[in-house]
């Protein structure tokens, strides 16, 4: 905790830095983003985060967090934009799931508070009963349906459906009831009429389903797959270019080189889209793979219900509500999905922008020539822009990172590595490899470019670990030392900690403060202020909470705003143009207008008007200077 206080305390100081010298809008997450960055000097720089003085970790942070065209610190900010969003979209829906929460109570307990004390009342009672009953269904049917509009035609609707099952004579025995059965018979209620509804709907062939929830879900679903996949293809073409510019000039300039860094970090950027559009992909086939089942067993309710109503007018209660109540609930089960799938359409729009037109310009892969004057200038300006390699290593045209000299393994014996084939490792399509699959050996070896491993070259285990190689020789060399590659991976991913999310390390203890839920948790945790005597909470109402980024950009607004020359007619204040603010009330009369600024107050009273008749009173006149 003592830890959280003091990086949430440099944190504050490095927000507070950053405001000062930014008059643009605030980078998205800034204060997340910020909090990663402090998060990782302190385990890279573990000596500056100490007791003393931090002021050299804010320098650093300061400087990184205001950095220009940087592809590398743009990943983190991917990565923290599309969480972000994610987190924020659920909490959207979450808050809407419980306002409509909130608006059922309500009105549940409206009809649990309704008794009859005269029975000449009852009739008035049983129809308010009634019009509370059709709002709770009402309210129920919006939230299934997002088209759902509080209309005269949705309200007969829902009436008649509820005078077929429940008829308003039946209320006036219903009052009597206890409040348990009232409350599973308004569930019951609650899914059996959005079933008839759903039935009348499917029974009548002029009927517009384009707002049933399954029939929108198909056409956005198909819609969005499209677009994620063309957006994926994309993305994938843009890698494959960056690989070959990489492989054409790594031997000539080597992986150190300021180029060799820029291209490498816009691939790495890439990576981190197409991992996430690939997720989604994932998340929209369950989705569809659900939406479908959901689907058949709709129709197949349907059917069921078709057959057993037919063209009879009338028929028992206990054969046909059984099946409305199952259509409802798949109804709402559906309208779930939905909702959510909407939500998620939202953050793969926020993909969308950030892989079109994110916030560092794309180096032309096209530039081959690079003894040219174009080639020559273009290196001197993406050598303005770094990422988070020290210094020295710009300078250095070496092929390999420094690695330490192997040595005996202490911590682990040959037994506990297992060398598992290339064909044993086909079979293994179900394993979890380490690094997300990325070939551990080509960060090492390559300045921390990641390249998928190829199972086919075979993969090594130790512990629960399985590690993947892009060739057999990569494999082999790691093998003769493993723990002195494991030591070179973690400085590596140290000075890099953009690549801490992308290979999957938030898992390890060491860097599990780095993980994007953790770094939004922390940022998004606001305690609240408690009286000491009482220990419940002064501000109840979470809504009122500040937040700095949107008062500093409201401040700044202000500051170009100008008031008017004259006063308004409800304000007695004065105000100085100079320094454009409202002067304080004066210190004499600590009134809301200065003296001498009115007309004099004149006053009129008679004394003496008590006594005989005969007693003479006197006028008093009295003039007040206000």
């Amino acid at each position: 905790m003592e830890c959280e206080e003091r990086v949430a305390a440099i944190v504050q100081e490095v927000m507070q830095s950053y405001r000062l010298e930014q008059f643009s809008p605030l980078r998205p997450f800034a204060s997340h983003v910020a909090w990663f960055l402090v998060q990782s000097t302190c385990i890279r720089f573990p000596d500056l985060c100490g007791a003393g003085s931090t002021s050299e970790v804010v320098k650093r942070c300061d400087r990184l967090l205001k950095l220009k065209d940087c592809p590398a610190l743009e990943i983190i900010q991917l990565q923290f934009s599309i969480h972000g969003h994610m987190f924020t979209e659920q909490m959207a829906l979450a808050k809407e799931e419980h306002e409509l929460m909130t608006k059922r109570e309500a009105i549940l307990r409206s009809i649990l508070s309704i008794q009859v004390l005269d029975r000449r009342e009852a009739n008035l009672e049983a129809e308010r009963l009634q019009k509370l009953v059709i709002e709770l269904i009402m309210e129920t049917s919006r939230w299934m349906d997002e088209d759902f509009k509080f209309d005269l035609i949705r309200e007969e609707e829902i009436s008649s459906a509820l005078d077929s099952v429940f008829p308003r004579t039946g209320f006036l025995y219903w009052i009597n009831q206890s409040d348990i059965e009232k409350v599973s018979q308004l569930q019951e209620l609650s899914n059996i009429i959005p079933g008839i509804r759903a039935y009348n709907r499917a029974r009548d062939e002029s009927c517009n389903a384009s707002n049933d929830a399954l029939c929108n879900f198909q056409n956005e679903a198909k819609d969005m797959k499209d677009r994620v996949e063309a957006e994926a293809n994309c993305v994938e073409e843009r890698i494959h270019a960056y690989r070959k510019a990489i492989e054409l000039h790594i031997q000539t300039l080597g992986i150190h080189h300021v180029l060799m860094q820029r291209l490498r970090d816009e691939l790495h950027y890439d990576l981190q889209l197409l991992c996430f559009l690939q997720d989604l992909q994932s998340v929209l086939t369950e989705t569809h793979l659900r939406m479908s089942r959901l689907s058949e067993r709709l129709q197949e309710q349907l059917q069921i219900l078709s057959a057993t109503i037919g063209s009879q007018t009338c028929i028992p209660n206990e054969l046909v509500f059984p099946e409305f109540q199952k259509v409802g609930l798949l109804q709402k089960r559906a309208s779930a999905e939905f909702r959510k799938f909407r939500s998620q359409s939202r953050v793969v729009e926020q993909i969308f922008i950030l892989s079109n037109k994110p916030n560092f310009k794309r180096t032309p892969i096209g530039i081959a020539e690079l003894k040219t004057s174009c080639g020559l200038s273009k290196i001197k300006v993406l050598a303005d822009y770094c990422d988070f390699l020290p210094a020295h290593v710009y300078s250095s045209t070496s092929l390999q990172a420094e690695i330490p000299e192997p040595s005996v393994m202490s911590n682990r014996t040959m037994e506990d590595i297992v060398i598992i084939d290339g064909k044993e490792a086909s079979y293994m399509r179900s394993t979890r490899l380490y690094l997300n699959g990325f070939c551990l050996m080509s960060i090492i070896l390559n300045g921390g470019l990641l390249q998928l491993g190829d199972p086919k070259a075979g993969l090594v285990r130790i512990g629960d670990k399985n590690y993947t190689f892009s060739t057999n020789s990569a494999l082999n060399q790691f093998v003769n030392s493993p723990a002195s590659y494991l030591d070179a991976l973690e400085k590596m991913v140290i000075a890099m900690p953009q690549l801490i999310n992308t290979l999957g390390l938030q898992r390890e203890p060491k860097f599990a403060q780095l993980a994007i839920s953790k770094v939004l948790e922390l940022v998004n945790k606001r305690p609240l202020r408690q009286e000491f005597g009482t220990q419940t909470t002064t501000h109840i109402q979470q809504e009122h909470q500040f937040d700095e980024d949107t008062l500093f950009l409201r401040s700044k607004e202000l500051e170009s705003k100008q008031t008017h020359s004259t006063q308004t007619c409800g304000s007695h204040f004065s105000r100085d143009s100079s320094s454009q603010v409202w002067l304080p009330r004066d210190k004499s009369t600590q009134s809301l207008f200065g003296k001498g600024t009115t007309m004099p107050l004149r006053l009129k009273y008679f004394e003496n008007l008590r006594g005989p008749p005969d007693f003479k009173f006197n006028p008093v006149d009295i003039l007040l200077d206000v």
